[in-house]
């Protein structure tokens, strides 16, 4: 799931009030920490990352936007931590969350990064990635299109052919770095 902490450090390059999150089963990930993770690899490193959240456009390294449900998607699951869920946590483990979101070591990583880094995620920045039966509604596509390893192509054509078994509100994303 994606999530959303305050961006404390200020590095949101448009000013916006929010650093991205992977929720993990114990804590959120918030995309400064990740792209710190990246920057530690050394240049010509390859980096493929695939990510099944909300927001995750680029999640890899520029910031996400928060889309809004329109009234007609109000039945539909989505892999997103409830905004009311989310404060609630940080509010809960301020001592564990602000040490890493004022870090300013970790609001440079971005222009740190050497190592390539590919990404293809289940929606753009500004959509909401919708949960399946079993996983995401983007997981469920990829394995489907994957069959065991048998999938042969490039990683376009992978995203192409996820997108045409996703729903229009959910466009898939290959991002190079």
């Amino acid at each position: 799931h994606g999530g959303q902490l305050p961006d404390l450090n200020k590095d949101e390059d448009d000013g916006d009030t929010d650093d991205e999150t992977w929720c993990l089963f114990n804590a959120e990930v918030p995309d400064d920490e990740l792209s710190s993770l990246y920057a530690e690899f050394a240049a010509g490193t390859k980096i493929f990352v695939v990510s099944d959240s909300c927001h995750s456009g680029t999640v890899t390294r520029e910031r996400m936007l928060v889309a809004a449900l329109s009234s007609d998607q109000s039945n539909v699951r989505y892999r997103a931590l409830p905004m009311r869920v989310s404060a609630r946590v940080y509010d809960k483990n301020k001592a564990y969350y602000d040490p890493i979101l004022k870090d300013p070591a970790l609001a440079d990583a971005k222009a740190r990064t050497m190592a390539s880094v590919l990404l293809l995620s289940a929606c753009q920045d500004y959509q909401l990635a919708r949960d399946g039966d079993k996983n995401g509604v983007f997981t469920e596509a990829l394995k489907s299109i994957w069959a065991n390893g048998t999938f042969r192509g490039n990683y376009a054509t992978l995203r192409n052919q996820i997108e045409m078994k996703s729903p229009q509100s959910q466009k898939p994303n290959l991002y190079f770095q």
